[in-house]
């Protein structure tokens, strides 16, 4: 996905599904309503995955 600077689609929505693309919206918008640093923590074990072997 680096490479060609292009994400999933499906992926995306399982992400959402998950409700990781949300995490600092507030609970009565849909979101988890975690922190900001929260965000990174996820981001960063994402992207410690290679999602290609899936």
């Amino acid at each position: 996905m680096d490479e060609v600077q292009k994400i999933d689609s499906a992926l995306v929505k399982k992400l959402f599904d998950q409700g990781l693309m949300g995490i600092e919206m507030p609970e009565e918008f849909g979101g988890v309503g975690a922190s900001f640093f929260s965000s990174i923590l996820t981001i960063q074990e994402i992207s410690a995955v290679d999602l290609r072997s899936e």
